[in-house]
């Protein structure tokens, strides 16, 4: 019974002192001003990073008030060359942050300018739209005339931009002789740089048999 007491004892007075060296791990968020900001890391886009904290839920941070980060568990960072890294962020050194990842031996040295946003959300998948239209007529009697039209568009659409390529076909004949013989093919690309601004190149061809236009090409 008194051994059955002291090893019950002993396991008691374990449980308590290891409780007692257990810590609760967050990440750390230091500012200019001197503030730190303790919780979880949820995510950083457009400048303004976003910590969601015990005692107000979620909060907004701007990046240029940042003044180091130290996080306790693996963040996925986009740099400005598009590479992604995950890995877990061990504070600034020499102006740099250290960002330390399995994949490497050493830890990388990235600026903020080169931190793009942290836990970006995953590329949605690409949305395609396509149209097509076609239309034929055949009149027979006193004269006979044959027109065939077509025309077509494809839309692939991801977050950040717009591929958009098209084109028509128009032919005609009138008691055998050709009277309509062109066709044009567009390409545009459109890149989201924000909700309201975008950056645009297109491409436009064209030939007309009865407009001497063996291939007209327009670049913009």
């Amino acid at each position: 019974m008194n051994k059955l007491c002291r090893y019950f004892i002993c396991s008691l007075v374990a449980v308590v002192i290891s409780s007692g060296f257990t810590c609760i791990t967050a990440d750390e968020v230091y500012l200019t001003n001197g503030d730190r900001v303790t919780g979880e890391i949820v995510s950083m886009s457009e400048g303004r990073l976003v910590v969601k904290t015990s005692f107000a839920d979620e909060i907004g941070i701007k990046w240029g008030e940042i003044a180091d980060i130290k996080t306790d568990k693996n963040i996925a960072v986009l740099l400005s060359d598009n590479t992604l890294i995950r890995g877990n962020l061990q504070g600034i050194e020499k102006g740099n942050f250290r960002l330390r990842s399995d994949k490497v031996a050493e830890p990388v040295s990235v600026t903020m300018a080169d931190i793009v946003s942290i836990n970006p959300p995953d590329e949605p998948p690409v949305k395609i739209k396509a149209v097509a239209n076609m239309g034929v007529t055949f009149t027979s009697g006193n004269t006979e005339k044959d027109t065939i039209h077509f025309d077509g568009e494809s839309i692939a659409i991801t977050e950040k931009n717009r591929y958009t390529a098209g084109g028509q076909l128009n032919r005609g004949e009138d008691n055998g002789t050709k009277t309509e013989s062109n066709s044009l093919g567009y390409l545009k690309y459109d890149h989201f740089l924000s909700e309201k601004w975008f950056a645009y190149a297109n491409s436009l061809f064209e030939k007309d048999r009865f407009k001497d236009l063996s291939l007209r090409s327009v670049l913009g």
